[in-house]
């Protein structure tokens, strides 16, 4: 739960937040999944929906929030709306309360069972870490709320000591849970997402004529001129 200071600073930062769902332009990097199937490796390109945060502050600005732009090749986690909006947003498709993207997908996996049911809750386990993480550090240092407060000089230290925290658990729990074969599905595959080297043998056992194909797809799919 937040805490009383946390939601005191939170109120007195922001108007609105949502999340915007949205297909992508001007991308410099092309996404492909790999799946493991009988045979050769599926390879999806689709053009899949991104989903960011959109803040809206009292003082009438408003900021896209994308801590996942990175794929992408967009490394500004914080973008002003107007400016992500006209260089980043080909098509807004959905808009819905904050919080609203994560019980939708839950509702999701849960319904189809199986492996997506099992892929899922290995990303919950990995948050609850992060919020265990979180919740050990302000009791060790300072609260999240006052973290905001500190002056500029004195933030990049606490801010440094907070991430370091972050990485140090996950590490570990990531090593504890490989140990207990937690990222296996059966048959010596891991879960794709955590094997990077699955990923990219499976692209490298598609023709050097099909992975042209598929990125000269995706690329022309992407030229799409900006809006403004």
């Amino acid at each position: 739960m937040t805490s009383a200071p946390e939601r005191d600073v939170h109120q007195c930062l922001y108007s609105e937040i949502d999340e915007v769902g949205h297909f992508v332009m001007g991308a410099k990097h092309h996404l492909m999944r790999v799946y493991a199937s009988e045979g050769l490796p599926k390879i999806d390109g689709t053009d899949y929906r991104h989903t960011l945060v959109r803040v809206k502050l009292k003082n009438g600005e408003s900021y896209a929030v994308d801590m996942a732009g990175a794929q992408y090749g967009w490394h500004e986690p914080v973008t002003p709306w107007q400016l992500y909006e006209n260089s980043r947003v080909r098509e807004i498709n959905q808009v819905v309360s904050f919080g609203g993207t994560r019980v939708f997908c839950k509702k999701r996996v849960n319904d189809m069972g199986g492996q997506h049911k099992w892929a899922h809750a290995i990303k919950e386990n990995f948050g609850e870490e992060v919020d265990e993480a979180l919740a050990w550090w302000q009791r060790a240092n300072i609260l999240l709320s006052d973290l905001l407060r500190l002056p500029e000089h004195a933030f990049p230290k606490r801010k440094a000591s907070l991430l370091a925290c972050i990485d140090e658990v996950l590490q570990r729990y990531k090593a504890f849970q490989e140990s207990r074969g937690m990222f296996d599905v059966g048959g010596g595959f891991k879960h794709g997402a955590l094997d990077r080297e699955f990923t990219s043998s499976a692209l490298g056992s598609v023709s050097p004529e099909g992975l042209a194909f598929l990125r000269d797809r995706m690329t022309a799919d992407s030229k799409i001129t900006p809006r403004g």
